[in-house]
C-alpha cells in the first residue's frame, strides 16, 4: 500500500510508486461493466444525435473513481441521463442551444480572417 511507504520517499516518488502500484492492482481487477444508449433524432431535414453511458459496475475502475473525488471532479457534473426512449416516439423540444462543431484554434495561435 502507498500509503505504508510514503513517509520514506519524496513526493515525486511517492505519485510514481502510487501509479505503479494502482495499475498492477487494476489489472488484477474485474473489468468494469458501462451501458451506452445513443439516439438519433431526425427533425425535419436535420439529425440531432445524443449519447451518453452509465456505469453498471465499476470494476478496476473504482480504484480511479477515488481519486477523482478526492480531487472534486467526476467527469460527468451536471449531465442528465438520457431519458428511455421508443423507436418512433415523438418528442417536444423543450430548449434548442446551437453550438458549433468547427475545432476552436490553438492556445497561442491568432485566428486568420480573410
Amino acid at each position: 500500500m502507498p500509503d505504508k511507504v510514503a513517509p520514506y520517499l519524496t513526493r515525486d516518488q511517492l505519485a510514481l510508486y502510487q501509479l505503479i502500484w494502482q495499475r498492477f492492482i487494476a489489472s488484477q481487477m474485474q473489468e468494469a461493466l458501462i451501458d451506452q444508449v445513443s439516439a438519433s433524432i431526425a427533425a425535419g431535414p436535420f439529425v440531432f444525435t445524443a449519447s451518453g453511458s452509465a456505469v453498471r459496475f465499476p470494476g478496476f475502475m473504482a480504484l480511479y473513481q477515488a481519486d477523482e473525488e478526492d480531487n472534486g471532479t467526476n467527469g460527468e457534473k451536471g449531465k442528465e441521463p438520457l431519458p428511455d426512449l421508443k423507436e418512433r416516439d415523438r418528442l417536444t423540444l423543450h430548449r434548442l442551444e446551437p453550438s458549433s462543431t468547427s475545432p476552436s484554434p490553438r492556445p497561442g495561435f491568432p485566428r486568420l480572417r480573410w
